[in-house]
């Protein structure tokens, strides 16, 4: 277990003169969707602040990782160390299903950008996000 965290962390050290990615930004049936993604891997992060659709939130996480489709779990890991963790069902995490504090985090570490992984039992990738400090995902 040691060596897998040492192997993920050393896949977030920072890259001198790597430039963060930008998130592609869309508003879907009122809701605002955040899209990050690279060849081995994408996270579109859905939010519905203003409850568009009703008093439940509405709020999703999708993870695409092409190695490991059929994923039970997510993990985010922040470079600084702080990381959010949710069970996937064909891999989205739906918000009213999660643990809220898990949620809150993977907003905050959305909010401050950096470098984060996305790991899963079988697959693992490294997205350097900018920071979306107008996110409003809790």
């Amino acid at each position: 277990m040691i060596r897998r965290v040492i192997a993920i962390l050393a896949t977030i050290t920072p890259v001198i003169g790597q430039a963060a990615m930008a998130w592609d930004r869309k508003l879907v049936r009122g809701l605002d969707t955040y899209i990050a993604a690279t060849d081995a891997g994408q996270v579109t992060v859905v939010c519905d602040p203003d409850r568009v659709h009703g008093t439940t939130p509405q709020g999703i996480i999708v993870v695409l990782m092409p190695k490991d489709r059929n994923a039970n779990r997510v993990v985010l890991l922040a470079e600084t160390g702080e990381q959010a963790a949710f069970d996937l069902k064909d891999g989205v995490a739906a918000q009213a299903m999660s643990d809220p504090d898990a949620w809150n985090e993977m907003s905050r570490m959305m909010r401050e950008g950096g470098r984060i992984a996305v790991v899963t039992a079988r697959d693992a990738f490294t997205l350097d996000l900018s920071p979306l400090p107008s996110l409003r995902c809790s």
